[in-house]
């Protein structure tokens, strides 16, 4: 099912009242070709680049250019015979974390320095400070290019104090994925709880299964905590000439950060794959709120004018008063028929300030799941510091995983509190012809509200 995705970037006012590689992924701490920006108040910055690389620093530190991934392979390289690598082709980079649960992770980030596209399969052993041995763990990287830089991780499950680590690698012609790393340009920025970073396809085949990782260093280069995300629309892949934002989070003071990417390609070019859609088939509105606690909420209204079926994945930036990115978000809508209306909630955790959202929109026909919104009616009651909502399915099948919002506004239309809660019965759902009920509360006094319910059918 191929995505196509809305060719505008939205951009919202501020409406504030208050408000991989290894076997296992443990990600309890904070979740190639860089460009980092760096938030403080000193607004001094300095900017180098080259073909896909740019570092803007501005915290006025030194200026960092990284010209790791000059040399672009092409996705349909081809080797006359095997090739026969040894681990002097590959230039590796070692950092060991030892997490709150007392397992340690040990990343290799590794450069293919060789001249044909590489898998690489890696068997690490945990040695304890007298040399013993006190863990084993795999690791692996699906498909790595010429010229390009990824990474992996091993995972050694409750062991802890790592002295060392010792790893043995084979490498093998990757015959079955393309590489697709030295076409995805990164664009990080630096902020006190996160790194905010953009990745964008410059290629021509699809970016399949891209993550980030984040891995916060102190001053001495010792690893202090990490972060990963998928970085991916909702058919799970970045499209040629598409952005997707993703923000990852750090829970410790962090001097620097090293960032990697992992991801592959099946080599098949996609033309046209990016279509300008006219914005008038999708009615959209936005609603910023800070809570109490520093953390951010953007709801997104939809209202599908097309004549389709679609299911809709939003991904946002959150800019400061400055346009700079200090977070990013992603957001599902499962099914929306014509004429429906729903709503995706973005989440920016800790970011705090945000004066306004940039979201793209993006749609496929969904085929899997059958819309409910239609068959669903709300009656509320309206009370000085609660809306009790009832949601009667008059459709002739079940509706599943009914969540409906309460956004509750002043008469400016500036959301000032909301509540959000799944209306559904024990079997999570509402059944044919029946209703269920639900209470939404709220401390602040507000003029009125506006309710919109997310929810599916199989």
């Amino acid at each position: 099912m191929k995505r196509k995705f809305l060719a505008v970037i939205i951009s919202s006012a501020l409406l504030v009242s208050l408000a991989a590689c290894g076997s296992e992924p443990a990600k309890e701490e904070a979740d190639v070709n860089n460009t980092v920006s760096e938030e403080n108040t000193d607004n001094d910055s300095a900017e180098e680049s080259n073909e896909n690389n740019t570092v803007i620093d501005n915290r006025n530190k030194n200026t960092v250019t990284d010209d790791r991934n000059d040399d672009k392979p092409a996705n349909d390289e081809t080797v006359s015979k095997a090739p026969e690598f040894s681990d002097e082709d590959f230039e590796k980079r070692e950092y060991i974390y030892e997490d709150s649960l007392g397992s340690t992770l040990y990343f290799v980030i590794i450069k293919n320095n060789s001249d044909a596209i590489a898998e690489i399969n890696g068997n690490a052993l945990a040695k304890d400070a007298d040399g013993n041995t006190i863990g084993a763990a795999d690791a692996s990287i699906d498909v790595l290019g010429p010229g390009e830089e990824s990474g992996c991780y091993f995972y050694f499950n409750d062991v802890s104090d790592v002295n060392s680590v010792e790893c043995t690698y084979s490498y093998s012609k990757a015959d079955y994925y393309y590489p697709v790393i030295s076409d995805l340009s990164v664009e990080q920025v630096l902020n006190d709880s996160n790194v905010t970073v953009s990745v964008t396809n410059n290629g021509t085949s699809s970016a399949q299964f891209v993550e980030v990782f984040a891995l916060f260093l102190d001053a001495d280069n010792n690893m202090i905590g990490y972060n990963s995300r998928y970085a991916t629309d909702g058919d799970s892949e970045i499209k040629p000439g598409s952005t997707q934002n993703v923000q990852l989070d750090a829970y410790n003071g962090y001097d620097h950060v090293e960032i990697f990417l992992t991801g592959r390609s099946d080599g098949e070019t996609v033309s046209d794959t990016v279509q300008a859609v006219d914005a008038d088939e999708f009615e959209t509105n936005g609603y910023l709120y800070e809570n109490s606690i520093g953390s951010s909420y953007y709801f997104v209204t939809v209202k599908n004018t097309s004549e389709e079926t679609v299911s809709i994945d939003i991904n946002g930036t959150a800019k400061d008063e400055a346009g700079n990115n200090i977070g990013a978000a992603s957001g599902t809508i499962d099914v929306l028929a014509a004429g429906e209306e729903s709503i995706c909630s973005l989440f920016f955790g800790d970011v705090s300030g945000i004066s306004n959202v940039e979201y793209q929109l993006n749609f496929s026909e969904e085929s899997f799941y059958t819309p409910v919104i239609e068959n669903l009616e709300m009656e509320t009651s309206i009370n000085a510091n609660n809306v009790i909502l009832t949601v009667t399915n008059k459709g002739d099948y079940a509706a599943e995983f009914i969540k409906a919002y309460v956004l509750f506004l002043d008469a400016n239309n500036n959301l000032i509190d909301y509540d959000e809660t799944y209306v559904i019965d024990d079997d999570s759902e509402i059944k044919a012809g029946a209703s269920v009920s639900g209470q939404f509360d709220t401390r602040q006094s507000f003029d009125h509200i506006a309710v919109y319910l997310t929810g599916r059918a199989q």
